[in-house]
């Protein structure tokens, strides 16, 4: 069986881009709300990556959901490279954003 590594809760505010404190202040209504992943059950503040993972895909607008793979330059060039991890990340941030908006 292979061990799962789950993630505190510094870990899960730093992939959502956040302060533990703003996480601790609205994970709950992070959960509530907008669907985020309860910790895990009887482990205290513990929380599945891959299902932290999974709703972080969730919240990427449709359009970027699908591997878009741009054409390539003429000169031969890659086409465009879209940084996932960087696009879920400012995702997640704008969700906070709005949270802090609407608790003003």
């Amino acid at each position: 069986m292979t061990e799962r590594a789950l993630l505190n809760m510094a870990e899960v505010a730093r992939k959502l881009g956040r302060s533990v404190e703003w996480f601790y202040r609205n994970r709950r209504r992070l959960e509530r709300e907008h669907g985020f992943p309860a910790s895990i059950a009887g482990l205290g503040k513990r929380w599945d990556p891959a299902a932290i993972d999974a709703w972080l895909d969730r919240q990427m607008a449709p359009e970027l959901r699908r591997a878009r793979a741009a054409p390539g330059s003429a000169d031969g060039e890659p086409g465009e490279i879209i940084d996932w991890e960087h696009e879920l990340g400012r995702r997640a941030r704008r969700i906070a954003e709005r949270m802090a908006d609407g608790a003003a």
